[in-house]
């Protein structure tokens, strides 16, 4: 993992760290489905005065070590299955609030699937030894699902419009409104499906049937 942080020599770091701990029954989930679909997990440090003080990345669940820092309240944002590029505000002058996460790709307006989880504690390092944070969805999942499709047609992708530009660590939308490009896969009957991360996060899942009247001249389908 990556890490960045702030020096403080004043105080005596504890032997042993914060051992964190994550549970998924917000989000339906047992502990070992959210440890198989977290990805890429990042762990946000804040002082008692909000101020940043480190960034961690770790590949998944398995791979989080323990937190060692100096004696001091602290806030723990946690943040899952998004690429470090898409998350706005880490750095030192910047606080949780302050955290924005981009719901498109810098090229192409492709958005990659999977859920983006979050999670929040405060912990007093010197007297608690362990958290059991919980993990939510920050952002829905939309499944795609194109039948119909003539063999002389490639559908390489659709596009979905209304989601917002970026959103906070709250969960409230920031910036416009953007179209975002979805990639469409064949299974061997025929049918595309592709999945989105839609916003808000209540809309967990949404199938949709979709049938179209295409010609050899059509080679890209979007629907609005």
């Amino acid at each position: 993992f990556c890490s960045c942080q702030k020096e403080d020599t004043l105080t005596t770091v504890p032997d042993g760290g914060v051992q964190l701990n994550f549970s998924g029954a917000q989000a339906n989930l047992s502990a070992e489905e959210l440890s198989n679909i977290v990805e890429t997990f990042h762990v946000l440090i804040y002082d008692e005065t909000g101020n940043f003080v480190r960034h961690s990345e770790y590949e998944n669940l398995k791979s989080v070590s323990p937190v060692k820092l100096p004696i001091g309240q602290y806030t723990f944002a946690y943040l899952s299955n998004i690429k470090s590029d898409l998350i706005g505000g880490i750095q030192e002058d910047k606080k949780l609030e302050d955290i924005t996460l981009s719901l498109e790709e810098s090229e192409g307006n492709v958005l990659s699937a999977g859920s983006i989880f979050k999670g929040i504690d405060t912990l007093t390092v010197g007297k608690d030894n362990k958290s059991n944070a919980a993990l939510q969805r920050l952002v829905g999942r939309m499944d795609i699902e194109l039948k119909g499709i003539g063999n002389d047609v490639t559908v390489k992708s659709v596009a979905l419009t209304g989601s917002p530009e970026k959103i906070r660590f709250s969960g409230e939308a920031e910036g416009e409104s953007i179209k975002l490009n979805i990639p469409m896969a064949k299974k061997q009957d025929g049918v595309y499906t592709g999945q989105a991360i839609t916003f808000p996060p209540q809309i967990l899942s949404l199938h949709s049937n979709l049938y179209w009247k295409a010609t050899k001249a059509l080679k890209h389908l979007t629907f609005l």
